[in-house]
């Protein structure tokens, strides 16, 4: 059984979406934004000489304490139009009895200061980052975070 946010709830979580955005910024026509870590979608779905990079794992907990088996797989990159990045995740809850699988394009919010946190759906509803680690370069390595059930997710990727 999933849990999901109640009115309040969800009206305090857009308030803060809201005045994140506000506080990372919307950028400008003029203002050009330096990759870090994960400001560009590339830094999550697209490895080295333009392959499908490689998938985050981890677990899922939710708020009664049962953890579960989470793998995040990027499954292409494609294009659309000329040159812009389409990329496509797979997300993947595992508990040997109840696998549940959903595949969707991601949300990427970028601060003016070049991190990215991502936003994917996966079978347990929305799952927000929090927090993002690069181990090298501006390639994410660790993602953690909230989903839409209150669940609390930490994958990551060598």
């Amino acid at each position: 059984m999933a849990i999901r946010f109640d009115r309040a709830t969800r009206a305090v979580l857009g308030a803060f979406l809201a005045a994140s955005a506000v506080a990372w910024g919307t950028g400008s026509a003029s203002a050009a934004v330096t990759d870090t870590c994960g400001a560009f979608t590339q830094d999550y779905v697209q490895g080295a000489l333009g392959v499908v990079d490689a998938p985050f794992t981890g677990t899922l907990t939710d708020s009664t304490g049962t953890t579960e088996a989470l793998t995040v797989t990027p499954v292409g990159f494609g294009t659309v139009g000329a040159l812009v990045p389409s990329p496509f995740l797979r997300s993947e809850i595992s508990s040997g009895s109840d696998d549940r699988v959903l595949s969707a394009s991601p949300i990427l919010r970028t601060q003016a200061d070049g991190h990215g946190y991502l936003e994917f759906q996966t079978p347990d509803g929305a799952a927000y980052a929090v927090t993002e680690s690069c181990a090298v370069g501006a390639r994410v390595s660790r993602i953690a975070g909230i989903t839409d059930a209150g669940s609390t997710f930490t994958v990551s990727r060598s």
